[in-house]
């Protein structure tokens, strides 16, 4: 028996290409190996694509936040008054609401990227019994003098618009509570 039988492929297709000639072998390990390579390299790719996008997507939170309302301590003025004055010491420009029960603002610039310039406004009012909604609305305004609103808020911003209504918000009785779901959360860590 000579040498080169101990190294036949075991199918009847690759036997026959290697009886062909002594380049035909070596031909089949290269198909074989490239079919190989195509296939593992278009798979780690896409795993590749799948890690990196997951990766590099923005943590987003819900348009609004919730702050309880400090019933404890007597006020003077009713709730929508207190959530005025507080946006006015915080320095947003309080604007008439679309409707009488929401307190609302102008637009107020964040961030500057270039192109374009995150712009903020906001929306507040009492929500059922204790506590106030706080919509915050993201836009982009472009160079252009375009504008467009964002479906979402980055946390970034989100802690940018809320480090500014913290202290004014306290003063007037009105407690970070977070969002629904971030106080469902809680709940169900504490098992209440």
């Amino acid at each position: 028996m000579d040498n080169g039988a101990s190294v036949l492929p075991l199918n009847l297709k690759d036997r026959s290409a290697l009886e062909n000639g002594p380049g035909t072998h070596i031909e089949w390990i290269m198909e074989r190996s490239s079919t190989f390579l195509t296939r593992w390299t278009s798979r780690l790719t896409l795993l590749l694509i799948a890690t990196v996008s997951l990766g590099c997507s923005p943590r987003l939170s819900p348009l609004y936040r919730d702050f309880s309302i400090d019933e404890s301590t007597q006020y003077e003025y009713d709730i929508y008054e207190r959530l005025t004055l507080a946006m006015e010491e915080a320095g947003w420009s309080v604007i008439e609401g679309v409707t009488s029960n929401i307190v609302a603002t102008e637009g107020r610039d964040f961030n500057s990227w270039g192109i374009y310039t995150m712009e903020v406004e906001l929306e507040a009012s009492p929500v059922g019994n204790g506590y106030v909604r706080l919509f915050i609305h993201p836009y982009r305004r472009y160079f252009t003098g375009t504008r467009g609103k964002l479906p979402y808020l980055k946390r970034g911003l989100a802690k940018a618009v809320l480090s500014t209504l913290e202290t004014p918000f306290e003063t007037y009785g009105l407690k970070f509570a977070g969002t629904a779901e971030s106080r469902d959360k809680a709940h169900r860590r504490n098992g209440s």
